[in-house]
């Protein structure tokens, strides 16, 4: 975040107005327009301020109302008194001290368009990554909308943007020819370029990291291959047989199961016994064998050899229909 300084508008540095610099007016605000014995500089708040850049007049009578002076003790004005939030103008110096530390990569290079241009008040400047509006097509040439705010010494925000241009120069992995949906990727279909990228982007940088994974879509020849292009191939598809592994109490038990949903290695499938009993589900592992994590199911598998379901008892080893209870 950064903190903005005060640059008071030239309107109100030529003005009579008294200038507030928070988001409430505050009795010390007024010292100017209070009289001598009546200037309790104690900070305490009378009213919430204009926004930033704007004006509000104030009567005498109110302010007497408010502040509990008496009116007599207020220097009168014939059109009340003149209160302005003090405020500054977005500079681009200020916006990339801010964007960098959002991005916290120095080897980016970042080019501003354009901006919000209406004043704001003295505050933190902040951007955050959830207010970059990006898509998975977003390039170094396309320009890109970046929402921040900046935050007064209350609750209220004010809203600011900044559009953009950013790259960096970096290793990525590229589709080395027209890749289709599904297709395991081989050493022949990946290559390795340099050039400039869209750097919030997980582009793949080193070429084996992409090797047997399967891509989700059409890859043109040369485009680069994102993390979010490529996903593990299927190693399980509904209605397979697998080997199901449940490992509780120091006792481990593999029994048949059938997939109900198919998957890649690492991932979440659900499962039923092959003779009947309760759904449970496990994540896959190489070579079809797929691992019932306890906590990846609401309840403790059970039931009795009749049904199908497992059975684990805690200290005993024992063999049943639907499998064979091995102790580690």
């Amino acid at each position: 975040m950064i903190i903005l300084s005060l640059a008071f508008l030239a309107a109100a540095a030529e003005s009579s107005c008294v200038i507030a610099r928070g988001d409430f007016i505050l009795d010390s605000d007024l010292e100017s327009v209070l009289g001598r014995t009546a200037t309790p500089s104690s900070g305490r708040r009378l009213m919430r301020a204009p926004v930033a850049g704007a004006r509000r007049w104030i009567g005498v009578e109110e302010l007497a109302r408010l502040s509990g002076i008496p009116r007599s003790e207020i220097q009168d004005s014939p059109q009340g008194i003149c209160i302005e939030r003090a405020a500054m103008h977005l500079d681009e110096d200020v916006l990339l001290e801010s964007l960098r530390k959002a991005i916290q990569d120095d080897t980016v290079s970042i080019e501003i368009l354009d901006f919000s241009r209406y004043p704001v008040p003295e505050g933190r400047l902040q951007f955050l990554r959830s207010g970059l509006l990006v898509s998975s097509a977003a390039s170094p040439e396309r320009a890109v909308l970046w929402r921040g705010s900046v935050q007064g010494d209350g609750r209220r925000t004010t809203p600011v943007w900044v559009r953009l241009r950013m790259y960096a120069e970096r290793d990525l992995t590229i589709a080395a020819r027209d890749l289709m949906p599904g297709k395991i990727l081989t050493p022949e279909d990946i290559s390795v370029a340099h050039r400039k990228v869209f750097p919030l982007h997980s582009a793949i940088a080193n070429a084996g990291q992409a090797l047997g994974q399967t891509v989700r879509r059409r890859v043109a020849a040369g485009e680069p291959l994102l993390a979010s292009l490529l996903k593990q191939p299927r190693t399980v598809e509904a209605g397979d047989v697998v080997t199901a592994e449940v490992d509780h109490a120091g006792i481990r038990l593999r029994l048949p199961a059938i997939a109900e949903t198919g998957g890649g290695d690492g991932e979440l499938i659900r499962l039923k016994p092959v003779k009947g009993g309760k759904r449970f589900r496990g994540r896959i592992r190489e070579h079809g064998l797929v691992i019932v994590e306890a906590e990846e199911n609401d309840k403790q598998t059970s039931g009795n050899a009749s049904d199908g379901s497992v059975s684990l008892r805690s200290g005993r080893v024992e063999k049943t229909d639907s499998g064979t209870i091995l102790r580690n």
